[in-house]
């Protein structure tokens, strides 16, 4: 992490304890969400999530209280790429089907400024629609 990653970092950190009262990480995230429970199933499956979602967000925070997980992209050295939303979408799906869990996605830019809520689950309709759109083309 870089300095300006760094200071974002601290932006998003002491705006989300303000808010929440709560501590945002920023490593773990993977062992966080076998720690409450997702991904349970063997590893060797044909379709195993956690094989194809690797995702390493600058900020998370489990909330078990009231099922959600928030996660903090700082848009600095790597953008939100499409590839990153599919698998955050992915993430989002697998959370809510295994245990009705809420995920919010925020992205902030360099300075921790500019915070914005991603909707991902309007993903999932851009991909119907080029699906849609390739097999209209197809006929």
């Amino acid at each position: 992490m870089n300095n300006i990653e760094k200071y974002a970092y601290t932006v998003i950190h002491c705006r989300f304890f303000e808010l929440y009262g709560k501590e945002l990480k920023n490593v773990g995230f993977m062992k966080g969400l076998r720690e409450h429970g997702f991904f349970e199933k063997d590893k060797d499956e044909a379709f195993c999530p956690q094989n194809d979602i690797r995702i390493v967000p600058d900020g998370f925070y489990f909330d078990e209280e009231n099922k959600e997980l928030y996660i903090y992209e700082i848009e600095d050295t790597s953008l939100l790429t499409w590839n990153k939303m599919v698998k955050l979408w992915m993430l989002s799906e697998q959370i809510w089907d295994e245990k009705l869990w809420r995920m919010h996605v925020f992205v902030v830019d360099r300075y921790g400024a500019n915070e914005r809520k991603i909707n991902i689950d309007l993903v999932e309709l851009v991909i119907a629609y080029n699906h849609t759109k390739k097999l209209k083309k197809a006929v």
